[in-house]
């Protein structure tokens, strides 16, 4: 009986045990058999275009070519005394640096010019007698008399020409990573007394040589290799009427040669200004905008985004860069602002960022209605003209810098003593002093005081301000 009793109560709590398994399994899911497969190995990486211009500068010891650099202080053509018959040859070596493919164009232009007066009284120009072609695939030892260099100019592409003469090519692959090139400029033993100065006024010419490279239509995406059919050169500028168009205008912009800009174009509140920046790209090349008649309220730079780099502006009164409702981002690299009254400033505000890299900014800069400001790697101090001390202010205004929002300094020298006036820093905002020096000496919580001034607003401490990293 009792036997029956435990067979009959093992029988219930199976019974039991499978309607509390099947209950669990109502609304789960049957396991299948499973397997995935992960890529990890998706790397994208930005291509990089990079064109280099070197030229001939005889040989070393051993015989081998010497090439240097190109650059704004490079002669590449002597200044000897032509007549005709005359013929220099000036070697080039054309590299692409960079990991894409590139279309390129050479160009050989008048700088500047100064006539001079032929024996006969008239005035004259030597740009007009003077002609010039470019032979490709040759090395400094090709020619050894003169008629094969003119024999070859004249057989070149676009022969030979007077001034103002542009080659364009392309450099597609490892194979066309160098090339050799020829500059020929000749005058021709057919010109006369037209070109004889006499004796009192000289003529004078500076020939202006200058690469640009962009896209080439070589490297693919998923349809074909015609994304970047339309990339366009850079507009090579050296004039400051020239530059002042192509950049209201928003096109890219490459200066050829240091710029002299009178204020003839008016900023936000009838200001005088250089040029106005409406977006694109404003590329200095390492030149310097220089102001002609400057002013105290005339600004060198109106901008209302885009970037600006490669710069110094030079303007012994007056204002460097303002910035004025942008429209965009602001993006300043390798620029030197060394400006009396304001070096940086922002007048109507609209928002968006401002990055300065690279860059020495000397004298006040005051930004405010921007989102965000950040200095990378970056030297401010006083302004050498001293402006606003010359005319009875004190030494600060001519080594601050008044953020009204938040910004960011990060690896960035500053002079002893820089001032810092955080007076007008909005109430969520706050300013770091990331790994910045003075004389060397990082900055921080414990030494500030020592290094520079930092001004806070009514009720704040340094605590509340000031990130030290």
């Amino acid at each position: 009986m009792a036997n029956k009793k435990i067979t009959r109560r093992a029988v219930v709590m199976s019974v039991i045990s499978l309607i509390l398994c099947c209950a669990m399994l109502v609304g789960t899911t049957f396991a299948w058999f499973t397997d995935s497969v992960t890529s990890s190995n998706n790397i994208i990486q930005s291509g990089n275009l990079d064109i280099e211009l070197e030229y001939y500068d005889g040989n070393d010891d051993a015989g081998e070519a010497i090439w240097k650099t190109v650059n704004g202080e490079s002669q590449l053509f002597s200044e000897e005394q032509w007549e005709p018959g005359h013929t220099q040859v000036v070697y080039l070596k054309l590299s692409n640096l960079g990991s894409l493919a590139l279309k390129y164009q050479l160009g050989i232009n008048i700088a500047s010019e100064t006539a001079g007066i032929n024996v006969m009284g008239d005035e004259f120009k030597l740009s007009n007698y003077i002609y010039m072609g470019v032979v490709e695939d040759v090395t400094p030892s090709t020619y050894v008399a003169r008629e094969d260099a003119i024999a070859a100019a004249k057989a070149g592409a676009n022969g030979l020409i007077g001034a103002g003469y542009t080659k364009s090519g392309v450099m597609e692959n490892d194979q066309d990573k160098e090339l050799y090139l020829a500059v020929v400029v000749y005058m021709p033993e057919t010109v006369g007394n037209e070109a004889n100065h006499n004796g009192e006024t000289a003529p004078a010419i500076n020939l202006g040589l200058n690469v640009v490279a962009t896209q080439h239509t070589v490297e693919e995406d998923s349809f074909g290799s015609n994304y970047d059919e339309n990339a366009a050169f850079p507009n090579l500028v050296s004039t400051a009427a020239d530059l002042a168009e192509a950049l209201k205008n928003g096109k890219n912009v490459v200066m050829a040669e240091d710029i002299t800009a009178p204020l003839n174009n008016l900023a936000i509140y009838k200001t005088p200004v250089a040029v106005i920046q409406k977006g694109g790209v404003f590329d200095g090349n390492g030149y310097s905008l220089d102001i002609e008649n400057p002013d105290y309220n005339g600004y060198a730079i109106e901008t209302y985004g885009g970037t600006i780099k490669n710069l110094t502006i030079d303007t012994a009164v007056g204002r460097g860069i303002v910035i004025s409702s942008p429209t965009e981002d602001i993006y300043i690299d390798n620029v030197i602002v060394d400006g009396p009254g304001y070096a940086i400033n922002t007048t109507e505000h609209n928002g968006k960022n401002l990055y300065i890299t690279n860059s020495t900014v000397k004298g006040w800069t005051s930004l405010a209605g921007l989102n965000s400001v950040s200095f990378t790697n970056c030297s401010l101090g006083e302004n050498s003209e001293k402006y606003w001390q010359n005319i009875g202010y004190e030494q600060d205004y001519d080594r601050l810098v008044r953020p009204y929002v938040t910004s960011v300094f990060t690896n960035c020298a500053f002079e002893q003593s820089y001032y810092i006036d955080l007076s007008a820093l909005g109430a969520d905002c706050s300013v770091t002093l990331d790994n910045c020096t003075v004389n060397g000496t990082k900055v921080t919580a414990n030494n500030y005081s020592s290094l520079i001034t930092i001004e806070l607003p009514s009720g704040r401490t340094v605590a509340d301000c000031v990130i030290f990293k």
